[in-house]
Protein backbone atom coordinates (compact mmCIF):
# COMPACT_ATOMS: atom_id res chain seq x y z
CA UNK A 1 0.00 0.00 0.00
CA UNK A 2 1.56 3.35 -0.95
CA UNK A 3 1.47 6.53 1.54
CA UNK A 4 -1.66 8.93 0.46
CA UNK A 5 -0.86 12.65 0.28
CA UNK A 6 -4.09 12.69 3.01
CA UNK A 7 -1.67 10.29 5.26
CA UNK A 8 -0.43 12.34 8.14
CA UNK A 9 3.54 11.33 7.95
CA UNK A 10 5.78 10.80 10.97
CA UNK A 11 9.35 10.07 10.86
CA UNK A 12 10.46 8.30 13.82
CA UNK A 13 14.29 9.22 13.68
CA UNK A 14 16.57 11.72 15.13
CA UNK A 15 16.77 15.16 14.54
CA UNK A 16 20.26 14.95 13.08
CA UNK A 17 18.21 12.15 10.60
CA UNK A 18 15.34 13.95 9.90
CA UNK A 19 17.03 17.42 8.84
CA UNK A 20 19.60 15.62 6.81
CA UNK A 21 22.70 16.26 8.77
CA UNK A 22 23.40 13.43 9.25
CA UNK A 23 24.19 11.69 5.59
CA UNK A 24 25.64 8.82 3.92
CA UNK A 25 27.66 5.95 5.57
CA UNK A 26 26.78 8.15 9.19
CA UNK A 27 23.10 7.56 7.72
CA UNK A 28 22.93 4.11 7.56
CA UNK A 29 23.36 4.25 3.92
CA UNK A 30 19.81 6.09 3.10
CA UNK A 31 20.52 7.52 -0.63
CA UNK A 32 19.42 10.64 -0.01
CA UNK A 33 19.49 12.86 3.49
CA UNK A 34 16.38 14.86 4.76
CA UNK A 35 12.49 13.64 5.06
CA UNK A 36 9.83 12.88 3.49
CA UNK A 37 8.23 16.13 2.41
CA UNK A 38 5.34 16.87 4.98
CA UNK A 39 6.44 14.86 7.28
CA UNK A 40 6.66 15.83 11.00
CA UNK A 41 9.22 14.63 13.59
CA UNK A 42 8.34 12.01 16.37
CA UNK A 43 11.47 10.86 17.39
CA UNK A 44 12.08 7.35 19.16
CA UNK A 45 12.81 8.85 21.91
CA UNK A 46 9.74 10.94 22.70
CA UNK A 47 7.62 7.65 22.83
CA UNK A 48 9.03 7.27 26.45
CA UNK A 49 8.42 8.55 29.67
CA UNK A 50 11.79 8.13 31.28
CA UNK A 51 12.45 4.09 30.45
CA UNK A 52 8.40 3.87 30.41
CA UNK A 53 6.38 4.49 27.37
CA UNK A 54 3.88 7.57 27.63
CA UNK A 55 0.54 7.19 28.50
CA UNK A 56 -2.00 7.23 26.16
CA UNK A 57 -3.42 10.71 26.89
CA UNK A 58 0.27 12.70 27.20
CA UNK A 59 0.90 10.85 23.46
CA UNK A 60 -2.14 11.40 21.61
CA UNK A 61 -2.24 15.23 22.99
CA UNK A 62 1.19 15.48 21.47
CA UNK A 63 0.08 13.98 18.26
CA UNK A 64 -2.29 16.82 18.55
CA UNK A 65 0.37 19.32 19.32
CA UNK A 66 2.31 18.30 16.26
CA UNK A 67 -1.07 19.13 14.17
CA UNK A 68 -2.61 15.07 13.70
CA UNK A 69 -6.55 15.41 14.16
CA UNK A 70 -8.43 12.60 15.14
CA UNK A 71 -9.37 10.08 12.37
CA UNK A 72 -6.69 11.22 9.92
CA UNK A 73 -4.56 8.32 8.66
CA UNK A 74 -0.89 7.77 9.95
CA UNK A 75 2.25 6.44 8.56
CA UNK A 76 5.19 6.18 10.62
CA UNK A 77 8.50 5.52 9.56
CA UNK A 78 12.10 5.62 10.17
CA UNK A 79 15.28 3.79 8.55
CA UNK A 80 14.13 0.42 8.05
CA UNK A 81 11.17 0.06 10.08
CA UNK A 82 11.84 -0.90 13.43
CA UNK A 83 11.47 2.59 15.39
CA UNK A 84 8.65 3.30 13.64
CA UNK A 85 7.11 -0.30 14.70
CA UNK A 86 7.12 0.75 18.36
CA UNK A 87 5.21 4.08 17.00
CA UNK A 88 2.62 1.79 15.48
CA UNK A 89 2.48 -0.29 18.60
CA UNK A 90 1.57 2.59 21.10
CA UNK A 91 -0.37 4.49 18.68
CA UNK A 92 -2.43 0.78 18.28
CA UNK A 93 -2.50 0.24 22.20
CA UNK A 94 -3.52 3.57 22.43
CA UNK A 95 -6.95 3.10 20.46
CA UNK A 96 -5.73 5.10 17.37
CA UNK A 97 -7.40 3.59 14.48
CA UNK A 98 -5.61 3.78 10.83
CA UNK A 99 -2.06 3.59 11.84
CA UNK A 100 0.28 2.08 9.22
CA UNK A 101 4.01 1.00 10.20
CA UNK A 102 6.02 1.43 6.33
CA UNK A 103 8.69 -1.25 6.76
CA UNK A 104 10.74 -0.06 4.09
CA UNK A 105 10.83 3.16 5.34
CA UNK A 106 13.87 5.77 4.10
CA UNK A 107 16.07 2.90 2.64
CA UNK A 108 13.19 2.33 -0.10
CA UNK A 109 11.83 5.65 0.14
CA UNK A 110 14.98 7.61 -0.70
CA UNK A 111 15.85 5.27 -2.82
CA UNK A 112 13.00 6.17 -5.40
CA UNK A 113 14.22 9.72 -6.57
CA UNK A 114 10.66 10.22 -7.59
CA UNK A 115 9.70 10.75 -3.97
CA UNK A 116 9.79 14.23 -2.41
CA UNK A 117 12.29 14.64 0.44
CA UNK A 118 13.15 18.00 2.67
CA UNK A 119 16.62 19.20 3.94
CA UNK A 120 16.45 21.61 6.76
CA UNK A 121 19.77 21.53 8.11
Amino acid sequence: ESIQSTDFLIDTRTLGEYTGAKSGSDNYGILRAGHATGAVLFSFDDLFDGTCLRACDAFKADLTSRGWTSGRALVAYCTGGIRSAFFWSLATHCGIPNVSNYGGSMWEYAADTSKPMTRTD
